[in-house]
C-alpha cells in the first residue's frame, strides 16, 4: 500500500471517529519506519504516546461519569513493546481464560459467579509481566491505570495509605484495569522487622480492599520478588500466574517476531543461533541486544546480518564447547554449510563434522 492510500486511509478513520483504529494505523507505521526513517519513527512513537494517553484519559472520564482521579497517581498506560507476545500455551491459555470471562460476565452473573477480580504476575524481570497486563487491556478494550509508586509513597506520615486507599476507593467501580507493579514495595511481608508500621498499615488496606472487591475493575499486580510478599495477599488473589524464563523455542519465535514488526529480514541461521545464546534469559535482555545491534547498523550502514555475526563471538563467549557442538547439530539439521558453521561458532570444520555426522548416525540407528 502506497503512502497516498494510507492517508486516505487514515482520513476516513479519522473523520468516521474511530480513534482506536487511527492509533493502531499510526503504530504500525512507526514500526515500518524505523529503519528507513529511525528519527521520524522515534517522534511518531512520542507523538503516539501523548494522543493515545489523552484519548483513553477522556475515554475513562466519560465511562467513569468525570471521574476525578489524580493524575499524579495513577497514569494511563500506552502501547509498552508493540511486540507480539510469545508465551508457553499454559500460560497463554490462563491470560485467555480471564478474557473469555469477562467476554461471559452475563452468564457467570446469573449463576452468581463474578470473573476473575484479581490476578497477580509472578517471575523475574523482563519476562512479559508488564506486557501481559497491557495485553489484557487490549484485548478487554479497557483503560489501564498503572499505579504510581514513587508519588503514592509519601514522605508524610499516615498519608501513603490514603492515597492508596484512595485510588482503590475511586476506580473500584469502574470498567478500568488497575495494574499494581512492583506490588512487593507496598505489600511487603509484615513479618519484616526493618519496615516501619505505615509500610506494614498499606499490606492491612490491600488485605481489606481484596477482601471487600466487589468492583467492576480488574486489578492486576506484578512482582519480581514473590518471596518478599505478605503470605495473605497471596491468598487474595483469584489467580496467581508465574511467569518463566523462556525456552529457545520461545526466544526464537520472540526475536523473528522483533525483526519481522521491524520489516528487517535475518538469516535462519542466525535466529536459530541467537535463540540458543539466549536460552532461558529473559525477553528483555534479548530486546535489549537486538536494539542495540540494530542501532549499530543503522548509523553504521551496514547490514544487520553482518553486525550480528561480528557479535556473535562475545555473546557465545561463555557457551561450553559441548554446547556450541550442539549448537553445530541443530545449524547442520537445518542446512547450514560446515563452512557457515565454523565461521558461526568458531568451531573447526573437523570438529563439526565429527560430531554432526556422529549425531546423524545415531539418530539413523535409532530410527532402524
Amino acid at each position: 500500500m502506497d503512502i497516498y492510500s494510507e492517508y486516505l486511509r487514515l482520513a476516513k478513520l479519522a473523520i468516521s471517529g474511530r480513534n482506536e483504529d487511527v492509533i493502531a494505523l499510526l503504530r504500525r507505521a512507526a514500526k515500518r519506519s524505523i529503519s528507513s526513517r529511525p528519527e521520524f519513527s522515534d517522534q511518531l512513537r512520542k507523538s503516539l504516546t501523548e494522543i493515545e494517553g489523552s484519548y483513553l484519559r477522556r475515554s475513562t472520564a466519560k465511562k467513569t461519569d468525570e471521574l476525578a482521579i489524580d493524575e499524579s497517581f495513577v497514569y494511563v498506560t500506552s502501547d509498552i513493546s508493540g511486540i507480539k507476545p510469545v508465551w508457553p500455551d499454559d500460560l497463554a491459555n490462563e491470560l485467555l481464560e480471564i478474557v473469555q470471562e469477562y467476554k461471559h460476565a452475563g452468564k457467570l452473573n446469573e449463576a452468581n459467579i463474578s470473573p476473575t477480580s484479581s490476578v497477580l504476575f509472578i517471575g523475574p524481570p523482563g519476562v512479559g509481566k508488564s506486557l501481559a497486563a497491557n495485553w489484557l487491556h487490549e484485548l478487554l478494550g479497557r483503560p489501564l491505570l498503572t499505579l504510581n509508586l514513587a508519588t503514592i509513597m509519601s514522605s508524610h506520615l499516615g498519608k501513603t495509605g490514603s492515597n492508596l486507599s484512595g485510588i482503590i476507593e475511586q476506580v473500584k467501580n469502574e470498567e478500568v484495569i488497575l495494574f499494581i507493579d512492583e506490588i512487593d514495595s507496598v505489600g511487603k511481608s509484615r513479618g519484616d522487622q526493618g519496615d516501619i508500621g505505615e509500610l506494614k498499615r498499606l499490606v492491612n488496606i490491600l488485605l481489606q480492599a481484596l477482601d471487600r472487591w466487589e468492583g467492576n475493575a480488574l486489578i492486576v499486580a506484578a512482582t519480581n520478588h514473590p518471596e518478599l510478599l505478605d503470605k495473605a495477599l497471596w491468598r487474595r488473589f483469584d489467580r496467581v500466574i508465574e511467569f518463566g524464563l523462556p525456552s529457545a523455542s520461545e526466544q526464537s519465535t520472540f526475536i523473528a517476531t522483533k525483526f519481522s514488526s521491524l520489516s528487517y529480514t535475518v538469516s535462519q541461521d542466525l535466529v536459530a543461533i541467537l535463540a540458543q545464546a539466549f536460552d532461558q534469559i529473559s525477553f528483555g535482555e534479548t530486546e535489549v541486544w537486538i536494539n542495540s545491534c540494530l542501532r549499530k547498523s543503522i548509523i553504521q550502514k551496514i547490514e544487520l546480518d553482518s553486525i550480528i555475526r561480528n557479535a556473535l563471538p562475545r555473546l557465545l563467549k561463555d557457551k561450553t564447547t559441548k554446547e556450541k557442538i550442539e549448537l553445530a547439530t541443530i545449524l547442520s539439521n537445518q542446512g547450514t554449510s560446515q563452512r557457515k558453521i565454523s565461521d558461526y561458532l568458531g568451531l573447526s570444520r573437523d570438529t563439526i563434522r565429527k560430531y554432526t555426522s556422529a549425531k546423524s548416525k545415531n539418530s539413523i540407528g535409532r530410527k532402524l
